[in-house]
Formats: C-alpha cells, sequence, structure tokens
C-alpha cells in the first residue's frame, strides 16, 4: 500500500525544493523522447523508489508532488511515454485506475489472453470451444475435455471470456 506521506499530500505554499534535490541527483540520462532517467533504487516494474522525510516514495510520484503541489486523493500519477523510471514532469499526469486500464488497452500494454497470468486456456482452445459449441456439443462435455469448469466454456462462447480471439 501507498505510505502515509503519499496517501493525501500537499505542500503548505511552496514545494521543498529539497524533494526535487534528491530526485534530480540519481537522474542521468534524458532521453531522445525526453525522458528523465532515474538510476536509484527501483522495484521490480522499474519505478523508481526513494525515501525522502522518513517516508517511501514512489519516484515518479514524489517527482508529480513537487512540481504541481501534491497528488489529487485517490489519484494514479501516470506515464505519458510508458517508461516507469521516467520522472520528467511533462511525461507525468494523474489519472484514475479506469483510465490507467483504458490507457493500457488503447497502447497494447495490457496482458490479455495467453499472456494474462491468469489465463487457463489458449487461443487454439477457445476457438475449439466456439466450434465445437456451434456444432452443437454440450458445454460440460467440452469443460472435461479441456480440463476447465462449465462456466469458463459457456464465458468463451458467449464472448465474455477471450472476445479478442473471436473472428470478424
Amino acid at each position: 500500500g501507498r505510505s502515509a506521506g503519499e496517501e493525501a499530500m500537499s505542500w503548505s505554499k511552496t514545494p521543498p525544493t529539497d524533494a526535487l534535490d534528491v530526485i534530480l541527483r540519481r537522474v542521468h540520462t534524458i532521453t531522445d523522447r525526453g525522458c528523465w532517467l532515474w538510476f536509484g533504487a527501483d522495484i521490480p516494474s522499474g519505478h523508481g523508489k526513494v525515501t525522502f522525510r522518513k517516508q517511501a516514495w514512489y519516484v515518479h510520484r514524489l517527482m508529480y508532488a513537487t512540481i504541481h503541489g501534491g497528488i489529487p486523493t485517490g489519484a494514479l500519477v501516470t506515464h505519458t511515454c510508458d517508461t516507469p523510471k521516467c520522472v520528467s514532469p511533462l511525461h507525468l499526469c494523474a489519472g484514475t485506475w479506469k483510465s490507467n486500464v483504458e490507457d493500457m488497452h488503447r497502447r497494447g500494454r495490457a496482458r490479455v489472453g495467453e499472456s494474462h497470468p491468469g489465463a487457463k486456456l489458449s487461443r487454439n482452445a477457445c476457438e475449439e470451444i466456439r466450434s465445437r459449441c456451434a456444432a452443437g456439443e454440450r458445454q460440460r462435455s467440452i469443460a472435461l475435455d479441456l480440463g476447465v469448469s462449465q462456466s469458463v466454456v459457456s464465458e468463451v462462447w458467449r464472448g465474455v471470456a477471450w472476445r479478442r480471439t473471436q473472428h470478424a
């Protein structure tokens, strides 16, 4: 979860310049796309982590809060450049979980279908389900053959699950 410092941060009148100093000390590369790349501690996703005033922060959130005087309550700070190590203020914006997920799908970064870690089926299995259902075979029989529940077969057949694999 978020630390207390990140929960509902707002500075008084002026953001502390020492936060900017802490961040910029570890920015070593500015890319041709304008990304300011963080080369301090990070997490597996690539997002930078830093301790500032005894609070743990994701660096991009600290940068946004410093530049904008805080982060709206409940907001995410997202990267318009799709680069987790980027801390450029021009590439950071406040958003919601919903807008972030929509952005992931729009940019092709969402893990769907076989690339999703919870996937139980392959694209080929979904095509098999659709053809067998179309031929009138019972969903329960198909489910037993494929090692999934009847409800999974039903969701594929109805286009609730794996709808991106359907043929136009």
